[in-house]
């Protein structure tokens, strides 16, 4: 009974992964549009948002390290690098200027607790009774678990805060697809502890990838929208394991955390792998690429197609 009761879990596992982040895997992707030549004068972005951390090679080193098993669970070696391409950079910059999004700050692998201390003041769109109390421990927390060693790509709503530690452009996108989501809500701190609520994380990321998903499939992005799929839904299974724990004392004795925790990572890595598959298959049926000014943003789709090439290449 036992062992039925968590394959009827696990059916539900797949089922969200198939209908909370996948709800754009439907959409139909546009012909990808590739740019004749890759720009190799790409320099790190010079924005009033966007600040870098020091060059501090044994500090970095260090986060390399101790980020391995982060690494090896979503089987990227971009994970928690420390060491952020100018590429990734002007793509997450192209997703805040296309969602308006201009009071945003970037943190490039740096380390600023007194930088977010002040932002938490001043961030008036977050109601004080918030920032006085989750908010304050958010800084704590970036504080002591000093990002810089540990990793963890975030997003912040308290501090309106990107931190980046990954040079991968569907995790930087994702933390971006965070902030556009955050940006359109009224209630910012409630919408913030709703996420604190077990369960309700995998709604607030499906959010954020089908963000992601949508900007590089408008954009035309086709090789990271592929990459997205791989990345971003085993991401998504460590929120829907990490739930499972929360919850699992509620469910008796059985599975090991363990299990519970990669058990939806597996399901993601094949889930993801098999839609991305679908893609690669749909791009040898592409006859031609689309001419640069169809089904393009006037914007920034330039710069976007520009720097996915200075990613993949």
């Amino acid at each position: 009974m036992l062992a039925r009761n968590y394959l009827i879990r696990y059916f539900l596992i797949a089922a969200l992964l198939h209908t909370v982040v996948l709800q754009s895997g439907c959409a139909t992707l546009a012909p990808a549009y590739y740019a004749e030549e890759h720009d190799n004068s790409l320099t790190p972005v010079e924005d009033y948002r966007f600040s870098h951390g020091r060059d501090l090679a044994p500090l970095d080193t260090l986060g390399n390290i101790i980020s391995i098993p982060n690494k090896l669970l979503l089987w990227d070696k971009t994970i928690e690098n420390h060491h952020i391409t100018p590429a990734t950079e002007h793509i997450l910059k192209a997703y805040l200027d296309d969602h308006g999004l201009y009071d945003v700050k970037v943190r490039v692998n740096q380390y600023a607790p007194l930088g977010e201390l002040q932002r938490l003041i001043n961030n008036e769109q977050v109601g004080i009774g918030w920032r006085v109390t989750i908010g304050a421990l958010s800084v704590l927390y970036y504080t002591l678990f000093v990002g810089r060693i540990f990793g963890g790509d975030s997003y912040n709503p308290f501090t309106n805060t990107i931190s980046l530690y990954s040079d991968s452009i569907p995790i930087a996108l994702h933390e971006g697809g965070h902030a556009s989501d955050f940006a359109s809500k009224k209630y910012k701190g409630t919408y913030a502890f709703i996420n604190a609520i077990p369960f309700t994380s995998l709604y607030f990321e499906g959010v954020a990838t089908n963000n992601v998903l949508e900007f590089l499939n408008e954009n035309n992005a086709y090789e990271e929208y592929k990459r997205a799929y791989e990345v971003l839904f085993p991401a998504y299974g460590t929120y829907v394991g990490g739930s499972l724990i929360d919850l699992r004392l509620s469910y008796g004795p059985g599975a090991s955390d363990q299990v519970l925790y990669l058990a939806p990572v597996l399901i993601g890595h094949i889930v993801g792998r098999i839609k991305s598959s679908r893609l690669r298959r749909e791009e040898h049926k592409q006859v031609s690429p689309i001419n640069s000014e169809q089904n393009i943003p006037a914007t920034n789709s330039q710069e976007i197609e520009c720097c996915v090439e200075g990613a993949i290449r």
